[in-house]
C-alpha cells in the first residue's frame, strides 16, 4: 500500500502543477490559455473537485487495510465505497464542480479519514508496535494527515471567498494553506527518510 501511497503523491506533484494552469491565464491577462477565459475551466476547482476524491479514498484505504479489526476494516471500505458514489452523485447534481470546492466531499472524506486514523491509533495503542512507533511510516503518514484535514476543512467550507473582492481572506487562506501544507510534506519526508533506513517499517 505504501508503493501505492508514493505513486499518489506523484500523482498530487500533477495535478498542483497542471492546475496552475488558471494563474498563468489569469495574470497574463489570458495571452496564454485564452481558450480557457470566460468558460467554467477557467477556474481549477473541477479539477480539484475530482482529486479530492481521489486522494480521500487513498488515505482511508491506507489505514482501513492497516487494522486488524474485521469489522472495522469491512466497514471502513464499505462506508469508502458510497462516499466515492455519493461524491460523484453531489458533482452531477449541483453547481458546485465549476465553482467552488465541494463541502460534501471534503466533509465527509475528512471524518472518514480522522476516523480511519483514530481506530488506527486505537489499535497501536493496544499492541506491542507501540514500542517502534518511530519504524512506523505509517505514523508520520498519519500525524501529517491528521493536521492537515483538520485544518483544511474550515478552508474549504470559506473557499467562495477566495477571489479579488476579498484580498484579506486571500492572504489568510494562502499562509495558512501553505503551513498546512509545509507540514504534511515535512512529516511525510522525515518518515520517508527515517524509515528508509530500518531493515522493518510497521
Amino acid at each position: 500500500m505504501i508503493r501505492t501511497f508514493v505513486w499518489f503523491l506523484w500523482l498530487t506533484v500533477f495535478v498542483e502543477v497542471t492546475a496552475m494552469y488558471t494563474a498563468v491565464g489569469y495574470f497574463s491577462n489570458y495571452k496564454y490559455f485564452s481558450f480557457i477565459e470566460g468558460t467554467p475551466f477557467a477556474g481549477n476547482y473541477w479539477m480539484y473537485n475530482i482529486y479530492s476524491i481521489i486522494a480521500f479514498t487513498v488515505y482511508i484505504s491506507l489505514f482501513s487495510l492497516r487494522l486488524r479489526s474485521r469489522n472495522w476494516k469491512k466497514g471502513l471500505l464499505v462506508t469508502t465505497g458510497i462516499f466515492v458514489i455519493s461524491s460523484i452523485i453531489y458533482l452531477f447534481l449541483t453547481d458546485v464542480y465549476f465553482k467552488a470546492h465541494s463541502i460534501f466531499t471534503f466533509f465527509l472524506g475528512s471524518l472518514l479519514v480522522l476516523v480511519s486514523i483514530g481506530v488506527f491509533y486505537w489499535e497501536l495503542l493496544n499492541s506491542d508496535e507501540l514500542l517502534s512507533i518511530n519504524r512506523s511510516v505509517y505514523f508520520y503518514i498519519s500525524m501529517g494527515a491528521l493536521v492537515y484535514h483538520l485544518g483544511f476543512v474550515p478552508l474549504v467550507i470559506y473557499s467562495r471567498y477566495y477571489n479579488m473582492e476579498s484580498p484579506e481572506f486571500v492572504k489568510i487562506y494562502a499562509f495558512f494553506l501553505y503551513g498546512i501544507n509545509y507540514f504534511l510534506y515535512s512529516t511525510y519526508t522525515l518518515g520517508f527518510i527515517i524509515c528508509s533506513g530500518k531493515r522493518r517499517s510497521y
